[in-house]
C-alpha cells in the first residue's frame, strides 16, 4: 500500500534556466504537486525560488532569486491521504475512458 509522504521537499538547481521563466514554471509545478497531495512543500532553489507552500497552494514565505539567506517558516507533516495519493493517474485515466466509451453514444443521439 502507498502511504505518501508527509511533507513535500524540493530542492532545486535551477541557475542553468538564467534570466528566463523556467524556475517560476518549476516552482509552478510543485505548487500543483502540493494542491493534488494536500502536503506542503519545502522548496529551496539555489538560483531560484526558495518558498514554502502550504497544502492549498498558497505560498507562505518566499526568498527573492539569486539572494542567499535563511527562510523561517511553519509547517506541519500530513497523513490524509487523498485520492491522487491512493490512486495516482488512474482517476485520470478512468475518467478519459469513460468519456471516450459515451462519445459514440451521444453521437447517435444526435443523429437519431
Amino acid at each position: 500500500m502507498k502511504k505518501g509522504a508527509q511533507v513535500l521537499v524540493n530542492l532545486s538547481n535551477d541557475s542553468w534556466f538564467g534570466q528566463g521563466l523556467g524556475a517560476q514554471q518549476h516552482f509552478l509545478m510543485g505548487t500543483v504537486r502540493a494542491i493534488e497531495t494536500r502536503r506542503y512543500l519545502l522548496r529551496s532553489g539555489n538560483d531560484g525560488i526558495t518558498a514554502v507552500v502550504d497544502p492549498r497552494g498558497q505560498t507562505l514565505g518566499t526568498l527573492p532569486s539569486v539572494e542567499r539567506g535563511v527562510l523561517l517558516a511553519r509547517f506541519s507533516t500530513l497523513e490524509e491521504m487523498t485520492p491522487f495519493v491512493k490512486y495516482g493517474n488512474w482517476i485520470l485515466s478512468f475518467a478519459l475512458i469513460a468519456l471516450l466509451g459515451g462519445l459514440p453514444l451521444l453521437l447517435r443521439r444526435r443523429a437519431g
